[in-house]
């Protein structure tokens, strides 16, 4: 029974001992250069207002449709001479609406999607020199400047 549990704790000891050992050490960095992306981005582009404000063409059955509109509506409120003002502030009031209806016054606006070109960094090429060898690693932050050390998380395995 011994024999077997001092056997178990020798290949334990083997294979903790095979396995990679790891350290940290410092290289210079040689170079950096950013990995960049090239994209298109769309946003919604709009322009002012699009209505006509002459009154080159403008029909007028709009206005008159709106202003008999308006008086029937106006006729039917109060009494005497205040009906007489309500009708003519109807006819006056469904003037204008049937006219800006007719004649597309309102404001409105034209809209379009316009898509430019968006270069966006997406971390760093570095090439360093560690113990006369050369090796290369991808990076999300600039590491430093040509000439800096660099610190490298490496490890040893035997073969």
């Amino acid at each position: 029974m011994k024999s077997k549990i001092f056997l178990a704790l020798i290949c334990l000891s083997i294979s903790a001992w095979a396995q990679a050992q790891q350290f940290t050490d410092y290289g210079i960095i040689r170079s950096v250069t950013p990995l960049q992306v090239n994209s298109q981005q769309g946003r919604q582009v709009c322009d002012g207002v699009a209505g006509s404000n002459n009154n080159v063409g403008r029909g007028i059955i709009g206005s008159v449709i709106g202003g008999v509109a308006g008086g029937i509506l106006g006729n039917q409120v109060g009494g005497g001479n205040g009906r007489v003002v309500a009708t003519a502030l109807g006819a006056l009031a469904g003037g204008m609406t049937g006219d800006r209806i007719q004649n597309n016054q309102g404001a409105q606006q034209n809209c379009w999607i316009e898509y430019v070109n968006v270069t966006s960094n997406n971390g760093y090429s570095v090439i360093y020199d560690y113990n006369g060898m050369t090796g290369t690693a991808n990076m999300l932050n600039n590491p430093g400047e040509p000439g800096e050390k660099i610190r490298l998380a490496l490890s040893l395995m035997p073969i």
